[in-house]
């Protein structure tokens, strides 16, 4: 069955078909068409492969303070775990712990943290100043939201110990505590400037100890050691003087202190910060004071105010309405030293509110970078030449099969003519022109030679057989 259609004649001229690779072109407009052909797929070929694989990769390994995450630098999440120390962009106040993390369904362990902004809530602070010894200490917490993060929390319903990875699209809540004593802990450079309010309110609370002189009696029972327990043997002496204060202890807890989303004013409510919206535990009304805070959390004895006195131990100054209840007028130093220690205490929050909310966590990250540099121009011209090597021969042999069947198709019927007359000249049988015939013009009557006939190839001259009578 004869295979007809332009891709078997095409297929009819590559140079493994049967089409002779040695036959020449009948018009130098295809030579030349083939040259130039062939010098711009070359240098096609060769642009391309310089532009593809003429530049090697390399791999960097770097340390950016910013989560990074492109075609050039790819960064690693740092792993934050439980017990970890963290700061906050910029110019953290408070150096931070972490003491627990919240994961969809679990607590973990641990989570990859890579530059997200964190939304968050105090929740406690705490603060015991010491009257002898002119020092403090303060603990403020709390809970940091922190959205699409990996966290690994241990599988409970699993194997013993069994690690699972949980992938939460809502956030990770980290609770995080920071807790400061200027006697046994340095502030970095940076935090100074925010410790040093919070070190200037704090010892203002001394200016109340020369007031702290109370006769026996002058305090209900109830607020001493052992608090009005039955059967138990309340102190003899009640009194208080400044020789026997040393310290004095308050803490807020059961609360989520709101972030307002503004910037640290050091001048706001006569430097003690500024009015956040408070939501108490179990509640909604987010428009509580400080002060109703401490009033509705000390009876359940989650907050609390307590003077320490040497030979008694600790007296709970309860809050008004407590000690109004008891029938007890307080002092009105109690009062005011309750008010300025409350108003210290804000101003711990709204620093760790503004320290926290809308922040970034300071961090270190491993990153790949990722460059290209230019081959060595041997390893360039070895690349070239292998590369270009065997798609050039495909192409080439594609033109000159082309060019060929475009010679046959445009040079029409005289094909059918040269076609015979290039059988003839590869014969091994043909006529072989006499001596005596190309001798000249004839010269008389001769005897006629018989023809001579050769079997040998002769490719100089072709001919076809002759037929006929001779001339004389």
């Amino acid at each position: 069955m004869a295979r007809t259609g332009i891709f078997w004649t095409l297929f009819g001229f590559l140079p493994f078909s049967s089409y002779p690779v040695q036959r020449d072109f009948r018009h130098r407009t295809t030579v030349a068409f083939l040259g130039v052909a062939a010098i711009l797929v070359y240098s096609g070929l060769t642009i391309w492969n310089v532009l593809t694989q003429g530049q090697n990769k390399t791999f960097t390994s770097v340390l950016l303070t910013n989560y990074v995450n492109n075609a050039t630098v790819a960064c690693t999440a740092r792993s934050i775990n439980v017990g970890d120390a963290l700061f906050s962009y910029d110019s953290s106040v408070f150096k931070w712990s972490v003491t627990d993390i919240e994961t969809s369904g679990s607590d973990g362990t641990g989570f990859g943290y890579s530059g997200a902004l964190l939304q968050a809530n105090a929740t406690f602070v705490s603060l015991l100043y010491s009257f002898g010894g002119q020092s403090y200490t303060y603990e403020v917490c709390a809970n940091a939201s922190v959205p699409t993060l990996n966290a690994v929390s241990i599988n409970s319903s699993g194997s013993s110990g069994q690690v699972k990875n949980y992938i939460d699209s809502r956030s990770t809540t980290v609770s995080l505590c920071s807790t400061f004593d200027p006697t046994r802990d340095v502030a970095p450079n940076w935090s100074k400037t925010g410790q040093g309010y919070i070190q200037n309110k704090i010892y203002g609370i001394a200016a109340y100890l020369q007031d702290l002189k109370f006769d026996n009696g002058t305090f209900p029972q109830v607020l001493f050691p052992p608090y009005g327990q039955t059967g138990a043997t309340p102190p003899s002496d009640t009194s208080i003087t400044p020789t026997t204060v040393y310290d004095l202890s308050m803490w807020l807890d059961g609360f989520a202190y709101l972030p307002i989303n503004a910037t640290f004013d050091s001048e706001a409510d006569g430097g003690f910060g500024a009015t956040h919206p408070i939501v108490l535990a179990g509640q909604s009304d987010p428009s509580v004071p400080i002060e109703d805070l401490f009033e509705q959390t000390t009876p359940k004895n989650v907050s609390g105010l307590v003077l320490n006195v040497n030979g008694i131990g600790g007296v709970r100054l309860q809050t008004a309405d407590a000690n109004s209840a008891l029938g007890f007028a307080e002092p009105t130093t109690i009062t005011q030293m309750r008010s300025y220690t409350l108003r210290t205490l804000n101003l711990i929050l709204d620093l760790a509110s503004s320290d926290l909310q809308n922040r970034a966590l300071m961090s270190s990250y491993l990153c790949t970078v990722t460059s290209k540099e230019w081959k060595a121009p041997l390893s360039m011209i070895s690349m070239l030449l292998g590369n270009n090597a065997a798609l050039f021969g495909f192409i080439l042999g594609l033109l000159v099969a082309s060019a060929q069947m475009f010679e046959q198709r445009r040079d029409g019927g005289g094909t059918e003519k040269l076609d015979m007359l290039e059988d003839a000249n590869n014969s091994r049988h043909h006529y072989k022109e006499p001596d005596w015939l190309r001798a000249g013009s004839y010269q008389g009557y001769a005897k006629p030679q018989p023809l001579n006939y050769s079997t040998e190839l002769e490719d100089e001259m072709p001919m076809l057989l002759r037929t006929g009578k001779p001339q004389r």
